[in-house]
């Protein structure tokens, strides 16, 4: 169901602002079986020509708080998606 709902939460970001980058985040990795991830997958390749804010989206994580699955990944994506540009900008001024 929350794979389904993608749509509406993203719509309702682009709405408050429409250049907002996008990571999506998928938790309980550990409750799954690679086959759901390889269906999601297959479903979000689907959807991506008829997505209208597709483009906003710059990541796709999956992670386990339980288990820490995909946390340090997480982080590092963070990082080098809103951090690190912005640190070059500064030093460039």
């Amino acid at each position: 169901k929350s794979f389904e709902n993608i749509s509406h939460w993203v719509e309702l970001l682009m709405k408050e602002n429409s250049q907002i980058p996008i990571i999506l985040v998928g938790s309980k990795i550990d409750l799954g079986q690679p086959e759901d991830l390889l269906n999601y997958q297959k479903l979000w390749k689907k959807r991506e020509n008829v997505f209208p804010y597709y483009s906003n989206i710059r990541a796709h994580k999956f992670i386990s708080s339980k288990t820490q699955i995909g946390i340090e990944d997480l982080f590092n994506t963070l990082k080098e998606l809103f951090i690190t540009p912005h640190v070059y900008l500064i030093e460039q001024c």
